[in-house]
Formats: structure tokens, sequence, C-alpha cells
């Protein structure tokens, strides 16, 4: 028997994933089955199971191959390299995390990230298995702790001056940004772009909360 290269089993589960596209444009994602993608690729069941154990590892995969090419990470850490005032700093942070959410939606549609996403959020194992996996929940992450991290860095040398604890900081960050993405993803399901300003603008006003509560009586610190 031929030895089956890597190139080969990634040459697969392109070709499966492509499948879940179109099966996710005619069929919501928590109605699709195994069976699905066995009967749109005319296989064996046995065949599929070689690359992949059930429908959540596709999409997995599918998601993370799709935004892999938007570099959130070097953007954040150039900004944070800038020379800049604290406040328009938190505004380029929240800026950036916008534009990233939006893009991702824009790239793999707001109805996949929508679906995908709810879906997990009613089954607790899942929540704890695969979202941990997900590019755009590990890229949302470090956005956050960067953000977390550039503030208390400023707190500790006097620049910022906190306003209430970090931890509930960053919980209200964490949820809102998290409802504000889930209701653009629901309402711009099949036309992301047409809404961006409109979420642009609440990614925004968040980072501005943000800022209202790292700063003395919520004035505007500024370099001297």
């Amino acid at each position: 028997m031929p030895k089956v290269t890597e190139e080969y089993i990634e040459e697969k589960k392109n070709f499966i994933m492509d499948i879940a596209m179109e099966l996710m444009k005619k069929i919501p994602l928590y109605q699709i089955t195994m069976r699905d993608f066995i009967k749109r690729m005319g296989c064996s069941q046995g065949m599929i199971y070689r690359y992949y154990k059930g429908v959540d590892e596709i999409y997995l995969d599918l998601m993370n191959r799709e935004i892999a090419e938007i570099d959130i990470r070097n953007q954040i850490s150039c900004c944070l390299q800038e020379d800049i005032a604290e406040n328009e700093m938190l505004r380029k942070l929240f800026n950036l995390l916008g534009e990233y959410i939006v893009s991702v939606q824009q790239k793999i549609g707001g109805k996949f990230y929508y679906e995908l996403l709810v879906t997990y959020a009613f089954d607790e194992k899942k929540q704890k298995e695969l979202l941990p996996q997900l590019l755009l929940k590990q890229n949302l992450m470090f956005i956050q702790s960067q953000i977390v991290d550039y503030i208390m860095e400023k707190v500790e040398t006097g620049r910022l001056a906190l306003q209430l604890p970090i931890e509930q900081l960053a919980i209200y960050v964490g949820d809102t940004i998290d409802g504000i993405s889930n209701h653009g993803a629901l309402i711009g399901k099949d036309d992301v772009a047409s809404i961006r300003p409109q979420m642009m603008q609440l990614y925004e006003m968040v980072g501005e909360y943000v800022i209202t509560k790292v700063n003395s009586n919520g004035k505007e610190n500024v370099d001297e």
C-alpha cells in the first residue's frame, strides 16, 4: 500500500471542509450530521472517519483555516510599541479588537460565526473541550490579556488609576464584546460588510467606557 503523505491528508481535509461550507449554506449548522457529508461525498462511512471523528472537528478546522491569515497578534504587538498617550493607545487597541471580529465574520460569514458559538454556548462539555481550540477564541483571549496587561502596567507607574477592580472590568469587556459580536453576526449574517460601521461604533464605545474607568474621575490622561 502506498504511503499516505501529509499533503494527501491535508487535501482530503480541505475537501471535507469545503463541503461543510456548502452544507452550511443550506442546512442549519446544528442539523448537519456526518451522514450528510457521506451522502454529499458519495464515499463510505469509514473514509470520512479516517480524517474526522465528528462534525465538531470539521467546524473547528474550517474556522481556523479560514481566519488563519488574519495576523491580529502581530498588529496588537506593533500597536503596543507605539509611543502614544494612554487613552489613544486604548482606543487603537479596541479598534483593532473590533476590526478583527468584523474581519472574521466577513471571512467565514455571520451565519457560521453565530451558529457555531451559540451552539457551543449551551453545551458545557463542548465549551471546555472545543472552544479553547478555536483560533478565534485564542486570539480574543490574547487581545484582552494584552489590554489588561497594558492597563496594569500604566496603573503601576501612576499613568492610569483604576476606578473598579480590574477583574470586574475584564469581565465587563469580555461579556460586552461577546454580546456585540453575536448581535452583529445575527443581523449581518448575509452581509456583514453592510453593518461594519455600526459594529465598529459599538466596539469603540466599549473602549471609551474603559477609558473612563482607568482615568481619575473619568478625565483624559494626556502626555505632558
